[in-house]
């Protein structure tokens, strides 16, 4: 295994994430952060790992870095929506959901239309 890999980082990671050692993901997801700055999914699994924790401002932070890395990933959306919708920030939780039913109603045309 690399040890500068991202993607190893992100699989440790995802493997403590089953064993239910939240703790240990993050030091994982960090490390698959830094490894590669551009890697959407990873920010993803730390964001929504924050938020299993109950740590929304750093959700949000993380979520957001994966939205601007990959705008059509649905669930860092819908995620993300929720921390704010927590955090009272109903405006902003209104415009990410209406952004992710955007990205269903393309994905279910797409599919109707082939």
């Amino acid at each position: 295994m690399n040890p500068k890999s991202a993607t190893t980082a992100l699989n440790l990671g995802i493997c403590y994430l089953y064993q239910e050692k939240e703790d240990r993901a993050l030091v994982h997801f960090k490390k698959a952060v830094q490894n590669d700055p551009k890697y959407a999914y990873a920010f993803f699994n730390l964001g929504s790992t924050y938020f299993d924790q109950g740590k929304y401002p750093l959700a949000i932070e993380a979520l957001e870095k994966a939205i601007h890395l990959d705008p059509t990933y649905i669930a860092s959306y819908e995620i993300c929506a929720m921390a704010h919708l927590i955090l009272n920030q109903k405006d902003k939780a209104e415009e990410l959901y209406k952004k992710s039913e955007g990205f269903k109603r393309q994905a279910r045309l797409k599919n109707v239309i082939g």
